[in-house]
């Protein structure tokens, strides 16, 4: 396998988006940009410089629509490079979509190897979640409790005091599980709120209760440009990036600049081969 460079990796994670956009539309589903790649969008028109991955999110029914396609078929292009993972798809521990690149592979530090996937794109759904700030604090805490868990059964390399948690919470987490990390990923997969509620946002993976914001937001989408293509935004775009960011046109000093730590490889054509 060759190595692939830093320089590298956002021109691969753009294909894999553009890509995306072609099939959305094909099959008329709405996403819009979120994270890091919708600040990039509003401050730099495209990729943040040091950021290296990209984030999407669906309303829960074009999300559902878009699960019900991949059922059919994993691949969103005709040469099945792009491949669509699920929740729940085998060695597949998050508990939202990832679209990879199948021609290469990423291994992250934090994660056992048997997990490595190609480079990705990631899809969160957005759901109800609650009614009052209250409740948001309350359901960002068990999610956190969820994810804690489920990162027992899947990490790779851990700083010392990861160690220690890991070491404390494991009997708990063999009693509930028997070993078994999709336990955590299923409920981290309940958590969304069946009716609707006055907050909304990327249930299953926040960061933060800050993640939850008037549903109203969500009401409506304009486009923002990236990396010299228009892709949706919600309306309320500015709110949005002022919750989760603060003064959002203002860059970080270089020692806040996050980037994902994982070596990733281009695989040989012999194995793509063999894969598919």
């Amino acid at each position: 396998m060759k190595k692939i460079k830093r320089e590298e990796i956002q021109p691969i994670l753009l294909k894999i988006l553009k890509q995306l956009k072609k099939y959305c539309d094909k099959n008329d589903i709405k996403f819009f940009l979120i994270g890091g790649t919708l600040l990039g969008a509003v401050r730099h028109k495209g990729f943040i410089p040091w950021d290296d991955d990209i984030d999407v999110a669906m309303k829960r029914d074009e999300y559902d629509k878009f699960v019900k396609l991949a059922k059919k078929n994993p691949y969103i292009d005709k040469n099945k490079r792009y491949k669509i993972l699920l929740p729940l798809d085998k060695n597949h521990i998050y508990p939202f979509i990832k679209i990879i690149d199948t021609h290469t592979i990423a291994y992250e530090k934090y994660l056992k190897k048997k997990f490595a996937t190609g480079l990705w794109l990631d899809i969160f759904p957005f759901d109800y979640g609650s009614n009052t700030k209250e409740e948001s604090i309350k359901l960002n805490k068990r999610q956190k409790r969820y994810k804690m868990f489920l990162q027992i059964g899947i990490s790779g390399e851990l700083s010392l005091m990861q160690k220690i948690k890991k070491m404390i919470a494991y009997p708990v987490y063999r009693i509930l599980t028997r070993g078994d990390y999709r336990y955590w990923v299923k409920k981290l997969l309940q958590l969304p709120s069946t009716k609707p509620t006055k907050y909304m946002g990327n249930i299953v993976w926040m960061v933060a209760e800050r993640d939850m914001c008037p549903k109203e937001w969500y009401d409506g989408y304009t486009e923002v440009t990236f990396e010299k293509e228009k892709y949706n935004a919600i309306k309320h775009y500015d709110d949005w990036l002022t919750q989760f960011y603060g003064d959002y046109m203002t860059l970080p000093k270089e020692e806040d600049r996050i980037i994902h730590d994982a070596d990733c490889y281009y695989i040989d054509k012999e194995d793509i081969n063999g894969k598919n």
